[in-house]
């Protein structure tokens, strides 16, 4: 399909339209779930973390977090924090967790 602009100036609106459509859709972040409170205090609503003790978790394997919290959660894991925060999660909760800091932007 070709698209046919009767001037230039009708092309420059559609290819600025186009731009800043798909700097948006770039730039958005997920909504973050309430769960996402039991968290942020250490890890922040970014998942930005800051050191060893509180790792970056923005962008990372969805795959690896969900173990994370499920090791946490069981005890299989431990750390003086996240074993009494991730014990009460529930299956729904680690879901939402996983989902939201495996689709932010690595940081």
């Amino acid at each position: 399909m070709m698209i046919v602009f009767e001037n230039v100036h009708h092309f420059y609106l559609a290819a600025a339209a186009f731009l800043c459509l798909a700097s948006n859709e770039v730039q958005a972040q997920p909504r973050a779930p309430a769960i996402v409170a039991v968290c942020a205090p250490c890890h922040g609503i970014d998942g930005a973390g800051g050191d060893v003790e509180k790792p970056n978790l923005a962008g990372q394997h969805s795959i690896y977090l969900r173990q994370q919290l499920l090791n946490f959660r069981s005890g299989k894991r431990k750390h003086p924090d996240m074993s009494k925060r991730a014990r009460d999660l529930t299956d729904r909760e680690i879901d939402q967790l996983v989902i939201y800091y495996s689709t932010l932007i690595s940081r």
